[in-house]
């Protein structure tokens, strides 16, 4: 065998092996897909192709075969060929097998397309709205979407397979095979992409309208037809019900000319009406249409009263005034109480033989015949329309029906007219409404707040008191608790109506995330101990130090769903997950507790819902807005709360919210109110502005400790004046007080000279964000909600007065600092000024002498008065002091 056997630019890869699978020949197609030369010839097969030798063995033993082979290519998409095995002969005898390879690729990924292009389009298919059927040519129903169920009635199981017609009513179920033997006889495509008004028959036996397009498709010879269908039986009833009206007006006019002009007119009136704001203005327009369309002698339109026997005049127009506007006539004649009674139009050809004062002036003003037509909304009557003329039955029943429909075109006027005065009235009201709710919310918050205020900001001024034992630490504890709990409950319900009233805004900054989760972790880890709980947080991923968002809506929906989780608990544990990935972070809540009910479960976030009898019959206290808000609050900061609970197993609470690492972040480090016994630097002076004296003394109480120069004013205008003459470093302002209130107080004291860059904090119990708004808008450097806490009103000093704050256990202040030997009793004037600082606890002042006695040589008496200072045993001082003082008389 030559190499002439083979065709040299052949596309075709070829290859023929003698009997012991030899290469006897290869072209250059086959040696670049195996990747071998012209040289292999001769070596066996599985030699020069170990890769694909696996590939070719099923067919090496085999005749005459015809098949696919699929070539893995390493760096690329797999190549298809199309294999054909012959037999070379020659000198007329058999010497081996022909291979000829011939690719396919692209045919076989034009068939994956078409494939998937397929599945595409029955996706498609089955979510469109209209029904989408497939048929052969002989009329059997191949395809059946999910709307054709809807419209006809059959499963796609019960009818593929079926003939068409069933879906067809008579005659065209009859004739619809005639149409498919011309179709294949002749050709004939007339309805072939058409749409087209057809009938369609559904399952019952109801036959209804549809518009029907058809196409046709060739596939592999066979003629498949495929129609749309959709059922336009709503569309006809509207068509129909709108060709009735207008048929009903275009009937009594279309008979000459003019009845057509005066169609123009009707139409053009019940488009001017519609633009008439009052009621005047229907009536003016209706009485100029009237006289034009009707020529009538006189006009009357009348309204209903709060008395049925009795109609208002709301137009009266004729030669004579026989009533004024406003007048009541009785519902008298015969005629009348026809077309109030029984809603419809009368025609009086005459009037003789009717009676009534109306109808007997009428008659003197030469007035021969009438048309009434009723006011009509609904049925419901609004007034009559009547009109009159000079002569006898001048009226007919086209116009009747022209005086009903200007009659029903008024009527439908006046009451918009009236709904929207009434929708103006009760979104009024609503605003009205509004306005006092936000208002009376305010009231309560502040009214409550300041009392709390008081409260809680003594507790923390005597929890400092080291002389207090167990019990009384124990009973501040409970107040405290009391209050942060009465607190958490106004705050509620102030969340819940700025959620309602769509003003609840997110405050965006830098936060530490681990410090947040650790101090609310640090939380729930007693109140779970309380209950012999556990409690336990896990991070399931490395989670970035600082994020952006808003750390206090976060910390309050975290803390509400920790809180009852551990109140919904009894036994078992409470577990906190937080998850990092991809700037999203997952927080997850679980619990072993009593769970909830499915019942319960559809409601859960609803507000004022504290879960079901059944599965939370323990609860007895709450709002139940907890987690209305906490549900509010995610879907705020673009998450979705879900829940998943089994009664008696437990419950899981979880969201995911969006919050970007900020790298570079280094926060403001938090106060530790409780070690704070002093301020570095020169003294400083603020002036606490209240009406409330409790309010006063609480501030003054915290400060004052601390070394600051304290003066309090009672309103406004008690403040500009001390203002002057104190001079402060910074001003403590409540907004609300009589005389001059805060935000004024403030304004003033911007346009004084030296009031431009004195630092006012805005301190008040009305907590909304408006409040807040108001005192920056005043000129306030910023604002502390009351009731507030210690550390909070320590971070505000810091950073705008700059001082650099001392801590009990600072080791700038806590060396002893020891006498020689014994302690000397500085002079009686100097022991009567420390007795006066010990008493109105003035830590600072004691501070200061402490410091001017060790310099004048009293050191063992000031470190002891150091160490007792720093501790704020202000007893023990006072204690110290005396017993110096009744040593120095003795």
């Amino acid at each position: 065998m030559t190499r002439n056997f083979i065709v040299e630019n052949i596309e075709d890869a070829i290859i023929i092996l003698d009997p012991e699978n030899r290469v006897l020949d290869l072209n250059p197609a086959m040696e670049n897909l195996l990747g071998v030369s012209h040289d292999v010839i001769g070596q066996p097969f599985a030699n020069i192709a170990p890769h694909t030798i696996h590939l070719f063995k099923p067919y090496l033993s085999q005749d005459d075969v015809h098949g696919e082979l699929v070539f893995p290519i390493p760096s690329g998409k797999p190549r298809y060929f199309e294999l054909r095995l012959l037999h070379a002969e020659g000198n007329n005898q058999r010497i081996g097998r022909l291979f000829i390879l011939h690719e396919i690729t692209k045919r076989r990924v034009a068939e994956d397309r078409l494939r998937q292009s397929e599945a595409m389009l029955r996706a498609l298919v089955e979510v469109a709205a209209d029904a989408i059927i497939s048929i052969d040519a002989d009329g059997q129903i191949l395809a059946f979407n999910a709307a054709a169920s809807r419209i006809f009635g059959y499963t796609a199981q019960e009818i593929i397979g079926q003939n068409v017609k069933i879906l067809m009513p008579e005659p065209n179920s009859s004739n619809h095979d005639d149409y498919l033997r011309r179709r294949k006889s002749t050709g004939e495509t007339k309805v072939i992409g058409v749409l087209r008004e057809e009938y369609g028959q559904r399952r019952d036996g109801s036959v209804f309208p549809i518009h029907l397009a058809i196409n046709e498709v060739n596939v592999d010879g066979k003629l498949i037809f495929t129609g749309m269908v959709r059922d336009v039986t709503e569309s006809k009833r509207i068509e129909r019900e709108r060709d009735r009206l207008f048929e009903q007006t275009q009937t009594a006019l279309a008979e000459t000319q003019a009845y057509a002009q005066r169609l123009d007119l009707l139409n053009e009136m019940s488009q001017q009406v519609n633009m008439g704001s009052t009621e005047q203005d229907i009536f003016r327009i209706g009485t100029k249409y009237i006289t034009q369309i009707l020529t009538p002698d006189q006009i009357a339109i009348s309204l209903t009263t709060d008395d049925p026997d009795y109609l208002e005049i709301a137009v009266h127009e004729s030669e004579h005034h026989i009533v004024e506007v406003g007048d009541r006539i009785r519902v008298g004649s015969m005629a009348m109480k026809e077309a109030v009674q029984e809603r419809r139009s009368i025609n009086a050809k005459t009037l003789d033989g009717l009676q009534g004062p109306y109808v007997e002036a009428t008659r003197r003003q030469g007035i021969q015949s009438s048309l009434l037509a009723p006011m009509l909304v609904n049925q419901n009557l609004v007034g009559l329309v009547g009109i009159g003329s000079k002569k006898v039955a001048a009226y007919d029943e086209r116009d009747e029906n022209l005086l009903f429909h200007i009659a029903s075109f008024l009527g439908i006027a006046i009451e918009n007219i009236r709904r929207n005065r009434e929708l103006q009235q009760a979104i009024q009201a609503a605003d009205q409404a509004n306005r006092a709710k936000s208002e009376f919310l305010a009231t309560m918050s502040h009214e409550l707040r300041t009392p709390l205020n008081g409260i809680l900001g003594y507790v923390q001024i005597l929890s400092k008191d080291r002389g207090l034992n167990t019990k009384q630490q124990q009973g501040l504890s409970i107040i405290h608790r009391s209050g942060e709990h009465l607190l958490t409950l106004i705050n509620d319900i102030l969340d819940i109506s700025k959620i309602e009233a769509k003003r609840m805004e997110l405050s965006l900054s830098p936060f530490n995330l681990t410090d947040m989760l650790e101090s609310i972790s640090s939380i729930i880890q007693v109140k779970a101990e309380q209950k012999n709980l556990s409690f336990r947080y896990e991070a399931l991923s490395e989670l970035p130090p600082a994020v952006y968002g808003d750390e206090v809506r976060l910390r309050q929906v975290l803390l509400n769903l920790l809180g009852n989780s551990v109140k919904f608990t009894d036994q078992g544990g409470v577990l906190l997950k937080v998850g990092y990935h991809e700037e999203k972070i997952r927080f997850q809540v679980e619990d072993t507790g009593i769970g909830i009910s499915p019942e319960a479960l559809r409601v859960v976030f609803q507000p004022f819902r504290q879960g079901n009898k059944q599965s939370r019959a323990t609860l007895v206290e709450g709002t139940g807005l907890g987690l209305a808000i906490s549900n509010q609050l995610v879907n705020l900061m673009g998450g979705h709360l879900q829940v998943k609970s089994y009664v008696g197993e437990g419950s899981i609470f979880w969201f995911e919210l969006v919050l970007p690492g900020v790298e570079d972040w280094v926060g403001t480090p938090k106060i530790e109110e409780q070690n704070v016994i002093g301020y570095r630097g020169v003294s400083r002076r603020i002036l606490v502005v209240d009406d409330r004296w409790e309010n006063r003394s609480v501030l003054t109480n915290m400060l004052v400790p601390l070394g600051f120069e304290v003066q309090e004013a009672v309103d406004g205008e008690d403040c500009l004046k001390k203002v002057a003459t104190f001079h402060p470093d910074a001003i403590l302002m409540d907004l609300r007080m009589p005389v001059l209130d805060g935000l004024e107080a403030i304004r003033r004291i911007r346009e004084m000279p030296s009031g431009k860059k004195l630092i006012i904090i805005a301190v008040s119990a009305s907590a909304f964000e408006y409040n807040r708004g108001e005192s920056f808008s005043a000129g306030s450097n910023d604002f502390l909600a009351k009731p507030f806490r210690f550390g909070k009103l320590l971070d505000l000093l810091a950073a705008h007065l700059r001082v650099e704050w001392i801590y009990e256990n600072d080791p700038q202040v806590s060396e002893a600092e020891q006498g020689d030997g014994a302690i000397t009793t500085p002079p009686e004037e100097d022991l009567i000024r420390l007795l006066d600082h010990a008493k109105r606890g003035n830590i600072r002042g004691l501070t200061e002498e402490a410091d001017r006695l060790t310099e004048s040589g009293y050191k063992g008496f000031a470190a002891n008065l150091r160490v007792m200072t720093r501790s704020f045993k202000l007893k023990e001082i006072r204690d110290y002091i005396q017993q110096h003082r009744e040593q120095s008389d003795g």
